[in-house]
């Protein structure tokens, strides 16, 4: 009898403690979604306010008569800003540099990660914590020596040893061109190029050295084993880093301000950042409000879209690139 009385009295005490522990979780859930509610509406709400002036009339917003919805939706605020603000020549010049910077920082930063992750040298390590100390470093603190390169660029000491039978360096001047964007990625210390660095040597660590090893037992050599063996396992990170070079590269206005900014035409950001009051100069407020809304929107689509569609691959490689093999 006595032991079914402290049986009983066991059990009334851990139902005691599960009911705790579900009051205090179900608190904890509710905690969480408000918390979770109240960061997606600061981030969604200066889009969404976005959106709605580029679509509303411009005399609805001068009347302020609208609050979220407009009354009468309109694609002319999108038809005036493209006309006025010069829109597509600096979309096309945008997205081509773009594409070709982020495709040769793909292909310099993933064979640097690889190095870095399969060959070990004398110094190796020294070499990966100037990687880790490039993504600390800004690119201002070497603005004046990069000006200089790119206004008298002498291909890394080939032109002055030319001058010396010339009598004249052999530069050119790349300010002002796309190079200043390709050349530092072809290099692999393009725009955060020291992140994607270690995103790279990191998931190629992940991958065991085992299935190099058959590779080379069955006949590949040291580029096949990085083609045919690493590469395709590591398809996560190259879409990762593609959207993370795209983003960076499209909101860029450090390079484009410093040496790229009297381009015609200009880059994107660096004409939202230096050309808005003129562009709408004259212009009544509430017309340039939902212009500039308008520009606005149809610069962040093309960076919402490739999100959207790389979403998956950025959470798989977030995840694996912490991983050591």
């Amino acid at each position: 009898m006595k032991q079914i009385v402290e049986a009983f009295s066991t059990a009334q005490k851990k139902l005691a403690a599960y009911a705790r522990y579900g009051r205090f979780h179900l608190i904890w859930v509710i905690v969480r979604y408000v918390l979770l509610f109240g960061i997606a509406y600061l981030m969604i709400l200066p889009l969404f306010q976005m959106t709605t002036k580029s679509l509303t009339l411009w005399t609805e917003v001068k009347e302020g008569t609208t609050v979220y919805l407009p009354k009468t939706v309109t694609f002319e605020n999108f038809r005036e800003a493209i006309k006025a603000f010069d829109f597509l020549s600096s979309l096309r010049y945008t997205a081509l540099f773009t594409i070709i910077a982020t495709a040769a920082q793909l292909l310099s930063t993933s064979l640097a990660g690889y190095g870095l992750a399969r060959y070990h040298f004398r110094g190796s390590g020294l070499l990966f914590g100037c990687v880790i100390v490039s993504i600390i470093l800004p690119i201002q603190t070497a603005q004046i020596p990069l000006y200089l390169e790119y206004q008298h660029f002498d291909f890394f000491g080939l032109g002055k040893l030319i001058g010396l039978f010339t009598g004249q360096p052999f530069t050119v001047k790349l300010l002002n061109t796309m190079w200043v964007y390709f050349l530092p990625a072809l290099l692999g210390v393009g725009l955060w190029s020291g992140l994607y660095i270690f995103l790279f040597r990191q998931m190629f660590r992940s991958i065991p050295v085992a299935l190099e090893e058959a590779a080379r037992v069955d006949g590949c050599g040291r580029w096949g084993t990085l083609f045919r063996v690493m590469l395709p396992n590591a398809v996560p990170v190259y879409v990762t880093v593609a959207l993370l070079s795209m983003i960076n590269y499209w909101n860029d206005v450090v390079i484009g301000a410093m040496f790229n900014a009297q381009a015609k035409p200009q880059p994107i950001m660096v004409k939202l950042q230096q050309s808005m009051i003129v562009t709408f100069a004259g212009v009544d407020d509430a017309q340039q409000v939902v212009q500039a809304c308008a520009v606005y929107l149809m610069t962040v689509l093309p960076l919402l879209l490739v999100f959207i569609l790389g979403q998956k691959f950025f959470v798989e490689s977030m995840d694996r690139s912490g991983v050591k093999g």
